[in-house]
C-alpha cells in the first residue's frame, strides 16, 4: 500500500496490540469527515493535561500541549489536513513516535 506523501504513521491494523492500549486518539480528515471538529473537542477537553504529535516532515514530529497558541481555535481551515496524534501522556507519544521511527521535537512556544 502506497503511503501518501508525508505520512508517517502506520496503518491501524500493524500496530501492536500493546501500542492499541495506549491512550493515544488520532485525527485526521481522511478517517472522518468531522475530524477537525473532533480534534477541537479532544483539545477543549484537555487543556490542562493534554499533548499532541504533529507532523512536521517525513520522520519527524512536533510536540505540542493541548493549549499550544500555534493553533488558535475556530480556524477556519482544518487543523486535521494533517494528522494529529493525541494523548494526555507525552511519554506515550513519544513512544509512538518511537515505534513508528519518528524523531520527536518539541514546540518552543509551548514548552511540551
Amino acid at each position: 500500500m502506497a503511503m501518501p506523501h508525508g505520512a508517517l504513521f502506520v496503518h491501524w491494523a500493524s500496530i501492536k496490540k500493546e501500542e492499541r492500549q495506549m491512550a493515544i486518539e488520532i485525527f485526521h480528515d481522511t478517517i472522518s469527515p468531522s475530524a477537525h471538529k473532533d480534534f477541537e473537542a479532544w483539545r477543549s477537553q484537555h487543556l490542562a493535561d493534554g499533548f499532541f504529535l504533529n507532523p512536521r516532515s517525513k520522520g519527524e514530529v512536533m510536540l505540542h500541549r493541548a493549549d499550544c497558541p500555534h493553533l488558535e481555535f475556530g480556524r477556519k481551515v482544518s487543523l486535521t489536513a494533517q494528522k494529529k496524534v493525541c494523548g494526555t501522556s507525552s511519554s506515550e507519544l513519544r513512544t509512538w513516535a518511537f515505534r513508528n521511527q519518528a524523531k520527536v521535537r518539541t514546540c518552543n512556544d509551548c514548552n511540551a
